[in-house]
Parts: C-alpha cells; sequence; structure tokens
C-alpha cells in the first residue's frame, strides 16, 4: 500500500528567531528610514531645535530580560542645539497592550542617562525623548503618563514630580531649634557635632539629652547614639567621655557607657601589645643583622632570635 505523506503547514518565524526584533531594528538601522520617522513624528518644538543630519544608531539596548522576544527598542544621538541628546524608540509587539509601559520607560531613560553620565562627567546630563511603535490590533489603553500609575495620589505626584529636592543642613539649624524635637532633633545634633573640637562642652549637652531619651523608653536609641560617638571618640577624650558618662547618666545607658569604657581599655591594651611586639621585632631584626655581619650561621642565627631564616635573609 502506498504512503502518503502529510505535509504540516509551518510558519516561517518558527524557523527566525524574534523575527518582529530583527525587522524592526534592522529597518531603524538604515538612517534614511530613521531620518524619515523622526522628521515625521517627532513634536515641532524638538524637531526645531534637532539636526537630524548628526543622527547615529547607538547598538545599547535597555529591554529588561523578562520582555525580551516582546519588543525592541533602538536608540539614537543627535545634536540639540550643540548638546548631545538621545532619541529612544520601544517597538511594543506584544498582542497585549502592557499597563505599565510608562514606567519601563522611565526605567529605561534613567538608564541611558546614567550610561552617559558615566562616560561624559563634565557634560550635562542629556535630553532623552521616547517614543513607543505599537502594531497591536487591540487598541491601546495604557496611560502614556507615568503619573496616572499613581492612582488616587496622581495630584500629589504631579505637583511633587522633578521638584527640586528638599536639602537638611544641620550646620545652619540653630541648637535651640533641634533641641525643641527630643527624637529627630537628637540624632540631628549628633550628626551636626560629629567632628566636634571641644568634646567635654559636647558631652555636656548630648548626655542629658540621652537621659531624657532613655526616661521616656529610648534605650535603645540612646545606645545607638553612644556606640556612634565612641566610634569616632580621640584617644585623649576617652578619659573624658568616662568622667562625663558617670556625671550626667543613670541607669541603663550608664552601664553602657562602662562597657564601652571597658572596650576602651581593651583596645589600649591590645594596641599596647601590638605596639611590644612591634618593638620585639625590631630588636630581633638589628640583633641578627649584627651576627649575620659576624659570619654566624644563618640557622644558628634563626635558633637565637627565633627568626625564620627567610625572614632574616632579607635583612
Amino acid at each position: 500500500m502506498r504512503k502518503i505523506k502529510i505535509y504540516k503547514r509551518i510558519k516561517m518565524s518558527q524557523f527566525i528567531h524574534q523575527p518582529n526584533d530583527k525587522f524592526f531594528k534592522q529597518s531603524m538601522a538604515d538612517l534614511r528610514v530613521a531620518r524619515e520617522f523622526f522628521a515625521t513624528h517627532l513634536p515641532a518644538e524638538i524637531l526645531q531645535k534637532a539636526d537630524l543630519t548628526t543622527l547615529k544608531l547607538q547598538k545599547n539596548t535597555f529591554i529588561d530580560k523578562a520582555y525580551k522576544g516582546r519588543e525592541a527598542d533602538v536608540i539614537y544621538t543627535l545634536n540639540l542645539e550643540d548638546t548631545s541628546a538621545y532619541l529612544y524608540v520601544l517597538c511594543e509587539h506584544q498582542s497585549a497592550v502592557d499597563k505599565g509601559i510608562a514606567w519601563r520607560l522611565l526605567v529605561y531613560i534613567v538608564q541611558i542617562i546614567e550610561q552617559h553620565r558615566k562616560q561624559n562627567p563634565r557634560e550635562p546630563l542629556p535630553i532623552v525623548y521616547p517614543l513607543v511603535v505599537y502594531s497591536g490590533e487591540k487598541l491601546w489603553d495604557a496611560p502614556l503618563d507615568v503619573i496616572e500609575l499613581f492612582g488616587e495620589q496622581q495630584a500629589l505626584a504631579r505637583e511633587l514630580w522633578l521638584r527640586p529636592y528638599q536639602l537638611i543642613d544641620v550646620h545652619r539649624i540653630e541648637d535651640k531649634n533641634l533641641s525643641q524635637h527630643l527624637w529627630s532633633g537628637l540624632i540631628e545634633f549628633v550628626l551636626k557635632y560629629q567632628y566636634v573640637r571641644d568634646f567635654a562642652e559636647y558631652l555636656k549637652i548630648l548626655l542629658p539629652w540621652l537621659d531624657k531619651i532613655e526616661q521616656c523608653e529610648g534605650v535603645d536609641l540612646g545606645k545607638n547614639v553612644l556606640h556612634y560617638v565612641v566610634a569616632g571618640i580621640e584617644a585623649d577624650d576617652e578619659k573624658i567621655f568616662t568622667e562625663k558618662a558617670n556625671e550626667y547618666l543613670t541607669s541603663k545607658l550608664r552601664g553602657e557607657s562602662m562597657t564601652l569604657a571597658q572596650l576602651f581599655e581593651k583596645a589600649g591594651f591590645e594596641k599596647g601589645l601590638e605596639q611590644g611586639k612591634t618593638l620585639a621585632q625590631q630588636e630581633k631584626a638589628i640583633i641578627a643583622k649584627k651576627l649575620l655581619a659576624d659570619g654566624m650561621p644563618l640557622q644558628k642565627i634563626a635558633q637565637l632570635v627565633d627568626l625564620s631564616p627567610e625572614k632574616i635573609s632579607t635583612l
């Protein structure tokens, strides 16, 4: 009996990996296509300043791994009134509309600016203008403005978006104003005087403040402050710290300060031991060098001064 061969129709896209990606990127790599595309679609305020003859395709891609195969991007540089600028085009060829694309576009834009900043640290930050090309049949209903993704807080988000950040310069806040805020004022006070010169006067204000904090069940915060202060303390101020802590602190925080005082003593003792070891090594080296000069055998010197032959040979 004759066998009948059955042929299954297979789409070419099964043989070509990410055909939409390749088609879009290869087409937009032709600068004739790109220039006409931007001349057609860029807003007038950008076209008036842009020099499309300086358009250059970049090799980078900023697509998140999770969206590989569902979209493609191309990036161009061009001159915008004698400054560098970027045009970022994202091609969406997935069937479902991504409602969060405005956020991802913002992430991509920040990455482009960061890369430019690292490569050109002395230049101003560049303008990056994004465009999205969509080829799906479903009506596009994703927000075009990232502010819409803030839900019920859209109004506040729009008011605060890209507003200059707030600076809190603790060195410009008077101590009397800091003292009016028991908790946050304490932290700002400590930061303000982290490089304090008159350590005793500093402790006269700080330690009673810590005592108030302890009375308000802020022992953990008080301990945190004490450890921070001690971490940057000078050796000459260790005694002052111990004396003032005994004078001003009560209960648990005084106990913490005593523990820190013991650490001072231990650190000083260990430092002295280390210095003694260093001095002993130097003395051994001097003796070994003298014995070498006198012609004593290397092995014999090593036994006498308790240094390795290798160490002695380097002297």
